[in-house]
């Protein structure tokens, strides 16, 4: 079905203003989104990378949208976050696939400030942006999330950079 989205609507109120936030997904595979976690790990996440920065979200909305025949977990775009429709998973879901779905959306959540508000403009590589917003999605894991084997993890994803710092071809 390519119609319409089924569109959910919740709102962020943070300090200094309220962001409407809305969750969009193609009618069939509707009833597999998690609506609640999606708002609650999106409203702890702003929470979070607000008081993190220092800085009150910079955008006036904050969608996500679960899109088709995506090759990426996910895509920020300003003010929009599209993911592909396998986060909406069919299904029992583990505490992994909890703790994957959070990082994954904190990730493309850091880049509103790192790399949205902040562009790179300021440095000259893309794996500046996405470490440090792979690394900041960790940290509010652990903080926002409360999720203390978040670091554990992170150190077994960098096993593969580590293991392609050690080649004679990096």
């Amino acid at each position: 079905n390519a119609g319409p989205y089924k569109v959910w609507t919740d709102v962020y109120k943070g300090r200094t203003q309220t962001v409407p936030l809305r969750l969009m997904a193609r009618p069939t595979i509707a009833k597999y989104v998690r609506v609640a976690e999606f708002f609650d790990v999106t409203k702890k996440g702003l929470a979070f990378f607000e008081d993190y920065f220092s800085t009150p979200y910079p955008f006036k909305k904050y969608d996500q949208l679960l899109v088709p025949n995506f090759n990426w977990g996910g895509m920020e775009n300003i003010a929009a976050v599209t993911y592909n429709e396998r986060v909406a998973k069919r299904g029992q879901v583990t505490k992994q696939d909890r703790e994957h779905l959070a990082g994954l959306f904190l990730h493309e959540m850091a880049h509103m400030w790192f790399g949205d508000l902040v562009t790179m403009k300021w440095w000259n590589d893309l794996w500046l942006n996405e470490a440090f917003a792979t690394f900041l999605s960790y940290v509010a894991q652990e903080r926002a999330m409360k999720n203390p084997v978040t670091w554990q993890s992170f150190s077994l994803q960098k096993m593969g950079g580590y293991a392609q710092d050690r080649l004679a071809t990096t």
